[in-house]
């Protein structure tokens, strides 16, 4: 006879997929008519932005462009000019992706150079990093109790969990666009040579099914002055802005994950506004994961005590959240340069992929941090200096525990010349999301059948000393009796634990 048993679902996302690949593409360019000739690149800096998410034939195509700038003294020698570039890229995973999961994809520029073929031509290489989280809605229903009226013959091994689980996942594509003011203390702009961003996401607050969230897109320029010297300065405005996203599964209380990735950035100058403003137009992804605590209900095993019983007992697999925590490191260092330096001009920091290893009961995350610098020399030249520097973080993590890490750079970076080349300071953030892979092994069904001739014979008390490691359950379970009545006949409190010394009475449940 099947036992009927109450169960209760429970529906979550799981990482069903996390992978990272680095693709490098080569990039052929030729010098508009309208600029001058190339004597010698300076820097090439670029930004990544994901266009496509594709999956097809058991394919995941990720695609997606540049915003490049080649800095380049023209063939006068003197001041500089800049090319404007886009290039795309495309990563291919081949990876079994379930349709109806939840792609998270970022994308990194690692590293970008740039030489020159002759003097109306160049060659590219770019290096970019894409990062693919695939979140799958998962469901299990776990026993939680018998609905079977009579039934007072079956016991029940209770056991509660409690984890943090993704209740949901979302993303959206949303548009900002502004016209920003320049600081005040900074010359009036003819130029933006190049342009950098960084989209952070602030406080947020869950309203019923809606998560609404502060941004901040903080864009950092070198620009080319209106000044007849045609002065080279750096610049920073921010472009603040809100969010709502909706998402089912939503709770109250939900700790929230939000990753912003550029889609698309356009920066420029408004020509009507003598250098003072920037118009701003930038399409972002807002990625939002949200974990709530979950008691999970289950029955880990059951017998009756007056009919043979047979268990099918199941795992039921989860990733839990253990902690959203994060690291800052500061940097401090100086870049040698070829030339005496009279001042820096700017300062950017590129991270390779992080690896994490295990000391103990933490993780240790590394990480190499390139350094670029551009600055003016003595001689009035512009030059540009590069560095990698290692950088290393740790934090507690249980045994088991996987990390995922996200590191980017404070924008207050700081660079100044130095005796040696230039004096270098900035703070590595680390965002680090530590999970745990989990099992619960619960009861699935089970069934009752009534003892035939082979029926074991039991007298109506047995004493026993227990075994070492011996369970109450155990013993009950093996004489036909309950944890309750063994508890009364020795008079053991609800949290005794057997003693292999104490010799126990069993009385069998009649």
């Amino acid at each position: 006879m099947e036992l009927e048993l109450n169960k209760e679902s429970y529906v979550f996302y799981d990482t069903g997929l996390n992978v990272t690949g680095t693709r490098e593409e080569m990039y052929d360019a030729i010098v508009p008519d309208a600029l001058p000739d190339i004597l010698r690149i300076v820097e090439t800096h670029g930004v990544a932005m994901i266009g496509s998410k594709e999956i097809r034939d058991g394919r995941l195509t990720v695609t997606g462009v540049v915003r490049a700038s080649v800095i380049y003294v023209p063939e006068t020698g003197e001041g500089l000019e800049h090319l404007a570039l886009t290039i795309p890229f495309s990563n291919v995973f081949d990876v079994q992706v379930e349709r109806g999961g939840v792609l998270l994809c970022n994308a990194d520029v690692q590293s970008i150079d740039s030489r020159t073929i002759n003097p109306r031509k160049i060659l590219v290489r770019v290096s970019v990093r894409v990062g693919v989280r695939c979140m799958e809605q998962k469901s299990f229903s776990l026993c939680a109790g018998v609905n079977s009226k009579g039934r007072e013959d079956v016991q029940l091994l209770k056991q509660s969990h409690m984890a943090k689980l993704p209740c949901a996942v979302k993303t959206k594509s949303f548009t900002v666009n502004d016209e920003l003011e320049m600081p005040s203390s900074k010359p009036a702009a003819s130029e933006i040579l190049k342009w950098s961003c960084k989209a952070t996401a602030g406080d947020y607050n869950i309203i019923g099914r809606k998560v609404v969230f502060k941004g901040t897109l903080a864009l950092k320029l070198l620009c080319k002055s209106r000044s007849a010297s045609d002065e080279i300065f750096d610049t920073a405005v921010e472009l603040p802005f809100s969010q709502i996203v909706e998402a089912d599964g939503l709770e109250e209380g939900a700790e929230c994950t939000i990753d912003l990735q550029p889609e698309d950035i356009k920066v420029a100058l408004i020509e009507e506004s003598d250098g003072r403003l920037l118009s701003v137009n930038a399409s972002l992804e807002a990625q939002v994961a949200a974990y709530a605590p979950k008691r999970l209900e289950t029955i880990a095993d059951l017998y009756s005590t007056s009919m043979k019983s047979s268990v099918d007992v199941r795992p039921y697999a989860f990733t839990e959240l253990v902690d959203i925590t994060s690291k800052r490191q500061t940097i401090r260092d100086t870049v040698e340069t070829d030339t005496p330096v009279r001042y820096v001009l700017d300062m950017e920091v590129l991270f390779d992929e992080a690896s994490v290893s295990r000391e103990g009961n933490m993780v240790r995350v590394d990480v190499n941090a390139d350094v670029n610098v551009l600055y003016v020399a003595e001689d009035g030249g512009t030059f540009h200096a590069w560095r990698r520097l290692p950088i290393s973080v740790r934090t507690e993590a249980p045994e088991g525990c996987g990390c995922r890490v996200k590191v980017t750079s404070a924008s207050e970076a700081f660079s100044a010349a130095a005796v040696s080349g230039a004096e270098i300071r900035f703070d590595a953030c680390f965002e680090l999301e530590i999970t745990l892979r989990k099992s619960v092994f619960a009861v699935h069904s089970a069934k009752l059948e009534p003892y035939g001739e082979d029926a074991p014979v039991r007298p109506s008390v047995v004493l026993k000393y227990p075994n070492k490691g011996e369970s109450l359950w155990s013993m009950a379970k093996r004489y036909n009796a309950t944890v309750d009545d063994i508890r009364a006949a020795n008079g053991l409190d609800r949290d005794a634990v057997p003693d292999p010394d104490e010799l126990l009475l069993i009385p069998k449940r009649r």
